[in-house]
């Protein structure tokens, strides 16, 4: 078991339906880990072909790899159109070692496609060093599974070439809800 999530502490990202993100080229990456899995929750990773992607999508992909005893997320796989949004390549590095105010919210996020062993979608506020404006983008997370049991990687994708503007919208009005929940 990984532990309670911790409450969120920043305000980067909130959740949204999977249908929403499906509007935007989150659907590339869902169509794909669908069609594979079957019956099962989740397809392995030696099956998802990232070739069978949109170029400018793999660009935008990352995966981890899920460690337990002592719990980490590795970075198995980061887009090279990622350095250009984000500043900073990750691969091979731990999460849990990177430096920004987002790795806690990040690590809740990957918790929770580890829990319930499903998609988690969400409109994510990115603060990039490269860039000044805000960029609102929708993002998925996707479980696989060696052992058709737990998760062993995570899949992320944000479609950064989205309406900023739109997506903005939808992040205000899910950031509203959560404080009238709050």
């Amino acid at each position: 078991m990984l532990g309670p999530l911790s409450p969120m502490s920043s305000l980067t990202s909130v959740p949204v339906g999977l249908a929403e993100v499906l509007e935007s080229d989150c659907h590339y990456v869902f169509d794909l880990w669908d069609s594979l899995r079957g019956e099962r929750f989740a397809p392995t990773w030696r099956e998802y072909d990232l070739l069978r992607l949109p170029s400018i999508v793999i660009g935008h992909v990352r995966v981890v790899d899920v460690r337990t005893d002592p719990f980490d997320l590795v970075y198995r796989f980061w887009g090279t159109g990622l350095v250009s949004v984000l500043g900073s390549e990750r691969s091979g590095k731990s999460l849990l070692d990177v430096s920004s105010a987002r790795v806690a919210e990040a690590v809740d996020e990957y918790r929770k496609v580890i829990e319930t062993r499903a998609p988690y979608c969400f409109v994510y506020d990115a603060k990039t060093t490269l860039q000044s404006a805000p960029l609102f983008a929708p993002a998925i997370r996707l479980p696989f599974s060696d052992d058709g049991d737990t998760v062993s990687n995570v899949l992320g994708y944000a479609d950064f070439r989205a309406s900023s503007e739109k997506w903005r919208e939808v992040f205000r009005k899910g950031d509203d809800l959560r404080d009238a929940v709050l």
